[in-house]
């Protein structure tokens, strides 16, 4: 194989690979448009069923580049998922442990914002 074919394969491995990771990290960077351009639902400890993990009752689930938030009735956002939480300053959310009481998982709400969201 000559010395520009291996030149050449070498710079397209690297291409591909700035791709990938451009890739990957692009959704930390882009602008925002706002929570409520994306699906929303209500949840609520009596819509619920299962035992309600936050300390408020009722509240609305927004979502955006796969980040699942948890709007409390006084207009609060709190991260519920990994995402939301790596985003938490660009949605100015605070943790959902916040408002999580003792012992329970946030899971069911993670579950429901995945319906919602389509994720």
């Amino acid at each position: 194989m000559s010395y520009d074919m291996r030149r050449f394969k070498w710079y397209a491995l690297v291409a591909l690979g700035v791709a990938v990771v451009l890739w990957l990290l692009l959704p930390a960077f882009m602008p925002y448009k706002g929570l409520n351009a994306g699906p929303q639902g209500q949840v609520s400890r009596a819509l619920l069923g299962a035992p309600w993990p936050f300390t408020v009752d009722e509240g609305t689930i927004e979502c955006d580049h796969f980040a699942i938030l948890f709007r409390a009735p006084g207009g609060q956002r709190y991260a519920v998922n990994a995402q939301a939480r790596r985003l938490a300053p660009q949605f100015e959310s605070k943790d959902a442990s916040e408002i999580t009481l003792p012992g329970m998982s946030v899971q069911p709400i993670i579950d429901i914002g995945q319906a919602y969201c389509n994720y």
